[in-house]
């Protein structure tokens, strides 16, 4: 029953998608997880496994298969030459793709999880090959070199060993286990490692406290710890193994906002500043304080992350969901208007939004709260989407959001950057993020054409969902199969509506209990064929940075319909900068609609158009951000 499994899962769920596992048996002195207090009630939500969604046919579909025919067209032999080559080994039939992959750096991990996630969304006969091939390598080159390089940094340390984690969790791969365990006890030798917080805690500067990322390792070394309990690992190994993680634990930074203390006072060791703090791996280190709550417990990590994610959404947030402008920095919001202002390098896309999704995945799994997926709605269609497909090597890396304009463009001058590793894994993220359940309810989380299943103690629910949303306000699903017990099925309620969100069943309204963690509660005894349709209306909305300088008000806006942002065709669009007084108010009266969905040109000049972000295509010219000033 799916209730058993909640159970057997409730002790993982935070730290990754743990499906299709088979365990060892413990052997000599084996650990028990009495220590892992995380009980039932502390899962209020799970994530489904990634074959338990399938898409349907529409714009997110559309992105996902472009992608993953590109990475599984990469032979397994080609991934492994870079580092086969590096440690003498047979290169077999691979050639040199070029770039950062070659010693393993960066990308290889990631691809080792992207190829595992789409086997375990299929799970079809020529994966099941590939990712038992990829398997074999990964264990030829562990044997050889369990760091898999001698340089290896810590961040590309925690994405070889996820590799490894993702190969035996999701693939039933146990060599996967096997090198994960031999990377692990290595890292545990070697004094670079073990030390290399204290070390750059003493030590470092900002520079190579930022190159080596350690404050991201304890996330997948939790999860392997999880793991090693029930794989035949001693108590003595468990309890290294837990040290190992614990230690990169980034409490400097994570107790400002378990104190609820201004971020923008804090002033760290080793003479960090603030406004120099790289904002994706900052907040991806709360992927780890998240990996230690569901480990220990501890209320700390959870207060934590919720008070951070308050501050992101608060203070760092830009109109699509992307954070960091100009060089990823968190900075006051004076900075950020200068950011969007001068600057092209806005948002490192692929990654920033990976952490966001499991980050506001866990948080959703913790709180039970529908809240948590309002921005990875918006990131959904500004960010995944929006973004250009890897080719050749080459990534699209940052979005451009610069007040005088900008383009979507493939990085020329880095083969292979991290973001080419991370495209794959957040979009399978977002399979994941459709949809929750518990032991006996349905939770929809985001708007996009699939259908998923639920078994239930009493039964299975099966639904799909198809609309033209977001370019419709209207959603519809079909039961195509139901318990004959009562249940709910329940709608995450968007943060943008401009009203009441609707229900009718069978072409009847009906009420929707509106619960005060967010959801669109409908409850009761469901038939196949019902047909629920849900209209969630949306208007023009104005995102608004500004600050008050000896000049007057300056700053940055950009131009929302719900979750979609608007980017203009050319300069200053809607309002002259000297008629800036307010913009909410004034923005809806500006424009008018055309006869395309989500498409816009402005009152005073038809010319000026705007139109969704995720639409404009490599080299096209557009203004997302748009200056203004009032001289008083």
């Amino acid at each position: 029953m799916k209730k058993l499994l909640v159970l057997m899962l409730a002790g993982v769920i935070a730290l990754g998608a743990f499906a299709g596992c088979s365990l060892k048996q413990e052997t000599d002195k084996p650990t028990t997880s009495v220590d892992n207090p995380l009980a039932e009630n502390r899962i209020k939500l799970m994530q489904f496994d990634y074959g338990d969604v399938t898409l349907g046919e529409g714009i997110f579909k559309d992105v996902y298969e472009g992608a993953k025919e590109y990475y599984l067209g990469l032979s397994v032999d080609d991934m492994f030459y870079g580092i086969r080559s590096y440690l003498h080994l047979d290169t077999k039939t691979g050639e040199d793709l070029g770039g950062n992959y070659q010693t393993g750096d960066t990308v290889l991990g990631q691809w080792i999880s992207g190829n595992a996630r789409y086997y375990a969304a299929e799970k079809t006969p020529a994966l099941k090959t590939r990712v038992a091939e990829i398997a074999d390598a990964v264990d030829e080159v562990t044997k050889k070199n369990p760091l898999f390089t001698g340089g290896i940094s810590l961040y590309t340390f925690e994405k070889n060993l996820q590799g490894c984690l993702d190969l035996y969790t999701l693939c039933g791969e146990q060599k996967g286990f096997d090198s994960a365990k031999r990377m692990m006890d290595a890292a545990l030798e070697d004094k670079d490692y073990t030390n290399a917080k204290k070390l750059l805690g003493d030590n470092g500067t900002q520079d190579n406290m930022r190159e080596l990322e350690w404050y991201t390792t304890s996330e997948s070394v939790y999860a392997f710890t999880e793991i090693a309990k029930k794989n035949g690992c001693t108590a003595t190994e468990v309890r290294k193994y837990n040290d190992f993680a614990k230690s990169f634990e980034y409490t400097e930074f994570w107790d400002i906002f378990a104190k609820k203390e201004n971020m923008f006072d804090y002033s760290p060791k080793a003479g960090m500043n603030t406004k120099y703090f790289h904002a994706y791996s900052h907040l991806n280190s709360f992927n780890s304080a998240a990996a230690a709550y569901a480990a220990t417990g501890r209320q700390y990590y959870l207060d934590s992350m919720l008070e951070f994610y308050k501050f992101m959404r608060n203070t760092q947030e830009l109109a699509t969901g992307g954070y960091g402008a100009h060089t990823e920095w968190l900075m006051p919001e004076e900075d950020i208007v200068d950011g969007l202002t001068y600057h092209h390098d806005n948002y490192e896309n692929q990654c920033d939004t990976y952490a966001v999704y499991r980050l506001s995945n866990r948080l959703a799994s913790f709180t039970g709260d529908a809240r948590y997926g309002n921005w990875c709605e918006k990131l959904l269609y500004n960010s995944s989407i929006a973004s250009l497909e890897t080719k050749d090597g080459k990534a699209f890396y940052y979005s451009d959001y610069c007040a005088n304009g900008g383009s979507k463009e493939l990085r020329q001058d880095w083969l292979w950057p991290c973001c080419s590793g991370s495209r794959p894994l957040n979009l399978n993220e977002v399979l994941r993020t459709i949809y929750y359940h518990d032991t006996q309810n349905l939770y929809v989380n985001l708007f996009v054409n699939s259908s998923v299943s639920l078994e239930t103690e009493d039964g299975t629910i099966a639904l799909s969902q198809q609309s033209d949303f977001p370019e419709s306000d209207k959603v519809t699903f079909m039961v195509q199969k139901a318990p004959s017990t009562e249940m709910a099925i329940k709608f995450r309620k968007p943060e943008w509506l401009a009203g009441k969100a609707s229900v009718t069943i069978n072409g009847e309204a009906v009420e929707a209990t509106e619960e005060k963690a967010g959801w669109l509660s409908v409850r009761r005894v469901w038939s196949a064929n019902d047909k629920i349709e849900l209209t969630l209306p949306a208007k023009l909305t104005v995102s608004k940075f500004s600050y008050d300088d000896e000049f007057g008000t300056t700053g940055v806006f950009a131009v929302n319909y719900g979750p979609v942002t608007l980017a203009a065709n050319t300069e200053n669009p809607v309002l002259k900068p000297e008629t800036v007084l307010n913009i909410e108010q004034d923005i809806a009266s500006q424009l008018n609609a055309t006869d395309e969905p989500l498409v816009y040109t402005a009152k005073a000049d038809e010319s000026l158009q705007l139109k969704p972000f995720y639409s404009y295509e490599a080299g096209e010219r557009y203004y997302l951000y748009i200056k203004f000033s009032k001289v008083a």
